[in-house]
């Protein structure tokens, strides 16, 4: 691939939004620029919200059967898990831990779609992936997704333990929950599956991003842009599901599950290797499309919105 030599500045100088502009006009240029990775921000960030409040329930249940090797994963077990949460501290209690959720959420929607823009815009211009669309967009996501999850990772710890504590033993709000997580596990179990959840963003948000970008059209409707990133969702998350399987065993339970490859070897020992890295994984086919299709539609309609006012 034919990299631009200076890639690594003129990378970050593309992630701010600048280029090599004549002095003319700049500041007017800046401005815009300002403003537009405002919007940006602002676009992503509410897509992500949104998305993740319309799928939190199911969410809260994937996690608590993928963290648990004993609880067998089907629809009868789904249904006495569900009415047990709803027992214990009613609907709420499926929203359990989504203000941690949107506080991880939020910033890494936001840098998500940002980066992935600004990531776009700089190969296009500066490298022969511009041959390659659909590579070009496939390395755009990688990029932006690989850099979301390194700047959120300590809160989607936080937030998978909040929805897997079945005990309420993290009930006091999140600061404490925070410290007695680091008080009890170290605070390099902040970031237990950090390794594997970056192995899985790669293919998961490079692919997310290609299959939308490359099957949406310009005059593509609402309902298909929602049925598209539906598509873009489901191929996603079924080849990279056994990776978040491995990631929530590790934020979970660091003290057992302390390394990528110990890990994969107990869950299939113990569990199998079609139920014990694919469970949850229909109720995910489910979500996780539903995720993706509000959120990349979202964002969309949200950047167009911002561009026109």
């Amino acid at each position: 691939m034919d990299v631009h030599p200076s890639i690594g500045s003129s990378l970050w100088h593309s992630l701010r939004g600048e280029s090599n502009r004549s002095t003319s006009g700049r500041d007017h240029d800046d401005e815009k620029t300002r403003h537009k990775s405002f919007d940006l921000l602002l676009s992503g960030a509410i897509a992500g919200a949104t998305a993740k409040t319309a799928i939190a329930p199911m969410d809260r249940l994937k996690i608590l059967f993928q963290t648990n090797p004993v609880l067998a994963f089907n629809r009868g077990n789904v249904s006495n898990l569900a009415r047990e949460i709803y027992g214990r501290a009613g609907v709420r209690a499926f929203w359990k831990g989504h203000t941690a959720t949107l506080v991880r959420v939020i910033p890494y929607s936001a840098t998500n779609f940002f980066v992935f823009e600004r990531t776009r815009h700089f190969l296009d211009d500066t490298s022969s992936l511009r041959q390659s669309p659909v590579l070009l967009r496939f390395v755009s996501g990688a990029v932006s997704g690989s850099v979301a999850v390194i700047v959120t990772y300590p809160l989607e710890t936080l937030r998978a333990r909040l929805a897997a504590d079945l005990l309420s033993q993290y009930d006091r709000g999140y600061i404490q929950a925070i410290r007695n997580i680091i008080r009890v596990d170290g605070l390099r179990s902040l970031y237990s599956g950090l390794r594997p959840t970056l192995v899985g963003i790669v293919p998961y948000a490079g692919t997310s991003f290609a299959v939308y970008e490359t099957l949406k059209t310009e005059n593509a409707t609402f309902g298909q842009r929602l049925l598209i990133g539906a598509v873009a969702g489901f191929v996603a998350q079924a080849a990279t599901y056994p990776l978040d399987v491995v990631r929530r065993r590790m934020q979970v339970r660091p003290n057992e599950y302390t390394s990528v490859l110990s890990t994969f070897k107990k869950i299939a020992t113990r569990e199998g290797v079609v139920r014990g890295f694919y469970k949850g994984l229909s109720m995910n086919l489910i979500k996780g499309p539903i995720a993706v299709s509000i959120s990349l539609t979202c964002n969309d309609h949200l950047k167009r919105y911002f561009s026109n006012i």
